[in-house]
């Protein structure tokens, strides 16, 4: 998903096209976190309380547990999952940096 892809052009040291990560290009970056963001319904630049916020939301709306049987609930709750997950991944690395 959306997630395992961001973290593939974060971490792999050299891409496709020959480029070091570092230098791939921030628009690149930039559209897997607006999807993220899209996902969660936040606009970029949310606070890490503002995701977790959309996040618990989301996840307490689609959760399986809560939408038996609804795929398009268990769907939109992974996507909120990863979202979140790389969204507060970021936040706290960007944070400690």
């Amino acid at each position: 998903m959306l997630l395992l892809d961001l973290l593939r052009l974060f971490r792999r040291p050299v891409l496709e096209s020959g480029q070091q990560a570092s230098n791939v290009p921030s628009t690149e970056k930039r559209k897997f976190l607006n999807k993220y963001y899209e996902t969660l319904g936040l606009k970029e630049g949310a606070s890490l309380d503002e995701i977790k916020k959309a996040y618990r939301k989301l996840a307490r709306d689609n959760h399986p547990d809560r939408t038996s049987n609804d795929e398009e609930a268990t769907k939109r709750f992974k996507e909120a999952s990863d979202a979140f997950a790389a969204l507060e991944k970021l936040f706290l690395e960007e944070q400690n940096s």
